[in-house]
């Protein structure tokens, strides 16, 4: 991992930093369930990651999310842009928490880089629908509470495979 302790919001900093299918550092997430979705599945390959998830409306949520993105927004380590076609915010780093999470990145073991770059790569691009579908399905214990209708995603999965 790494000698230094780490915040738990240090991996929402490592996970807007690692690089996705653009091969590019800082690669921003769209979408808050996304951000939420990639951290549930990091911390199902990464278990110091210190997210605390249970079932809630959109599957696994660890409100301690919300709180730490609140938080990076005013210290101004990252910021969130609203596009006009877009109905999603995106998270992306300010330059400020580009500069502090490469310190961070730099001491990761190979195993963390390697596992943020596979959730990175394999879901930031993945359509949300697929995303949530995907977690629910892998780990159904999560989506007790749901309030989407399981049915209806199976049927949007199915229309962008183009089964």
């Amino acid at each position: 991992m790494r000698s230094k302790t780490m915040r738990r919001s240090d991996w929402i900093l490592a996970l807007l930093f690692s690089p996705g299918q653009t091969s590019r550092k800082g690669e921003p997430i769209e979408g808050t369930i996304r951000l939420m979705k990639e951290l549930f599945l990091l911390k199902q390959k990464i278990s110091s990651v210190s997210y605390t998830f249970v079932p809630y409306d959109y599957g696994p949520c660890s409100f301690e999310v919300y709180d730490d993105i609140s938080s990076l927004k005013k210290t101004k380590l990252i910021k969130t842009i609203a596009e006009p076609r877009n109905e999603y915010p995106i998270y992306r780093l300010t330059e400020e928490g580009f500069k502090e999470v490469k310190s961070i990145y730099d001491e990761f073991d190979t195993e963390t880089k390697k596992a943020l770059l596979e959730i990175k790569k394999d879901y930031n691009q993945m359509p949300l629908s697929d995303l949530i579908l995907y977690v629910y399905e892998k780990y159904n214990s999560y989506a007790t509470k749901t309030i989407i209708n399981l049915e209806l995603l199976r049927g949007i999965h199915d229309i962008n495979s183009g089964n």
